[in-house]
């Protein structure tokens, strides 16, 4: 009786990770499995899964996660600096579309808010009509708000736009990591630090990327590729200067 009630327990403790996906326990070898809009939003909701591997399994619709006419917003997974997403999502070269979100004050704002860590990783994800406005936030973006750590690889924003203040980016708003093999063609605008792929990469590595969509700001940080870069890198990465609007560059051809 006692084996039996301490298996009961087990089972009643387990099931909770396990109904919120589709499958799999998260560990490497076996992500957890992203069927639906709904697992897709429990990721953000559950912190305590952001250092575990995720793999998307199909083609998802996030529009009834827009937070307008009573929908609730959409969790986003990874919050800031200390408290962000570590791990593998791996977009198994499925869509998200809709995305959206807004916010007048929030910072790191993207399907992704902050992604950190040594083998965090975003792959093989594309985005359709992403729309985010983040007033007067920093750090915004379509796929993530921020890198502190880690890569992005095969990823994109086809369509949508993307609003905010600072730290801007059609795909992502700030970054320290390496990006490579993606592209946006997001309508993109901001201050400062505003780029048609990414807004601001200090210290990030972008390679083999490209960008198409309008790009727009008030201050002189602005790209048509990256609006600002320190110490980063940038290799065999494009942007175009008629459709963008801007004949300048952080970084990029």
């Amino acid at each position: 009786m006692r084996a039996l009630l301490f298996a009961l327990m087990m089972c009643l403790v387990s099931f909770p990770a396990q109904a919120q996906y589709g499958g799999g326990t998260g560990e490497p070898g076996d992500p957890y499995l992203i069927y639906t809009a709904e697992h897709m939003n429990a990721i953000g909701a559950n912190p305590g899964d952001w250092q575990k591997q995720f793999r998307l399994m199909a083609d998802i619709d996030l529009a009834r996660f827009d937070g307008r006419q009573g929908r609730p917003p959409f969790n986003i997974i990874g919050t800031y600096y200390g408290n962000g997403f570590g791990s593998v999502f791996d977009g198994g070269g499925h869509i998200i579309s809709n995305f959206s979100y807004t916010s007048e004050d929030r910072d790191y704002i993207g399907l992704f808010g902050y992604v950190d860590g040594a083998g965090a990783e975003i792959r093989n994800l594309g985005l359709v009509d992403p729309n985010v406005a983040a007033g007067k936030g920093e750090s915004v973006g379509s796929l993530a708000g921020g890198v502190g750590s880690g890569t992005i690889d095969a990823c994109c924003a086809r369509g949508g736009s993307v609003t905010g203040n600072r730290h801007v980016g059609g795909l992502l708003g700030y970054g320290s990591g390496d990006v490579t093999h993606c592209y946006s063609t997001a309508v993109v605008s901001g201050t400062e630090y505003v780029g048609g792929l990414v807004g601001f990469s200090p210290l990030g590595v972008v390679t083999h990327c490209y960008s198409t969509g309008a790009v727009s700001g008030e201050d002189w940080c602005v790209g048509g590729l990256l609006g600002g870069s320190w110490f980063g890198s940038v290799a065999a990465s494009f942007w175009n200067i008629q459709t963008s609007g801007q004949a300048e560059s952080a970084g990029g051809t």
